[in-house]
This record gives structure tokens, C-alpha cells and sequence, in this order.
């Protein structure tokens, strides 16, 4: 269910049509894979979506060849060549995977929790 609605999110979100049967069965056997090797299952993004297009300016795999090709690379060997990457931009990347949550979480919840309630969650962060 829930790679169908993200399949419709992202839909909604850029000028393309998609497959719905077909993407849900690729999904479904790439988490049977990845379950019967002992890993955890997959889970889409939209924003990790709308990034690819915005960068690519088209709705190719190449983006996801290259996800692919880095995971295998790390699970194969070490992560040491993680400290050649600039710190700046691994700061930045931990950054965008949270700032989704804090502005869901966070800044939605000041509505509904009081002002001292919300603050103590603001200064914990």
C-alpha cells in the first residue's frame, strides 16, 4: 500500500506516468531479494524522486544504476574511501534526510502542543 501511494505522489509531483502493476511487482521482488540475503526491505522517497529528475531532467534509471553500484561497492569493501568525501558534503546530506522530518514533526507540532511543551522539544534538539 504504501508504495502505491508513494507511486502516486509521485506522480502528482512530475510530468510523468508510471506503471503502477509493473513498479509494485518489481518492488515486491527487489524486498523478497533483499529479505531472503538477510537484509531489511526497501523503502521509497519522494523527495530522493524529485531530486533525480531536477538533477537528471529526465525520468531514466541512471540514478538508481549509480545508487546500485555504490551500495555493492560498499557492501563489498570497506568504507574507508568515505573519508575522502568532503565533510561538508556528507553534512549536507545527513541534513536533507532530517530536514524532512523536523519540518513534518517539529514545526507541525507547534499547532497542536503548547509553547513551553514545544520548547523543551527545542531545546532537546
Amino acid at each position: 500500500l504504501d508504495c502505491l501511494l508513494k507511486i502516486l505522489g509521485t506522480e502528482g509531483k512530475l510530468p510523468v506516468k508510471v506503471d503502477k502493476d509493473r513498479e509494485m511487482q518489481l518492488f515486491g521482488a527487489g524486498n523478497l531479494l533483499t529479505a531472503a540475503c538477510g537484509s531489511s526491505v526497501g523503502y521509497m522517497q519522494l523527495k530522493f524522486n524529485v531530486i533525480n529528475f531536477g538533477i537528471m531532467g529526465n525520468m531514466d534509471r541512471r540514478g538508481g544504476f549509480v545508487y546500485a553500484a555504490l551500495c555493492m561497492i560498499t557492501f563489498f569493501t570497506t568504507i574507508e574511501h568515505f573519508n575522502k568525501l568532503p565533510r561538508f558534503f556528507l553534512g549536507t546530506l545527513l541534513f536533507f534526510a532530517g530536514a524532512g522530518f523536523v519540518a513534518e514533526n517539529l514545526w507541525g507540532s507547534r499547532k497542536y502542543l503548547s509553547m513551553a511543551e514545544w520548547g523543551q522539544i527545542l531545546l532537546i534538539l
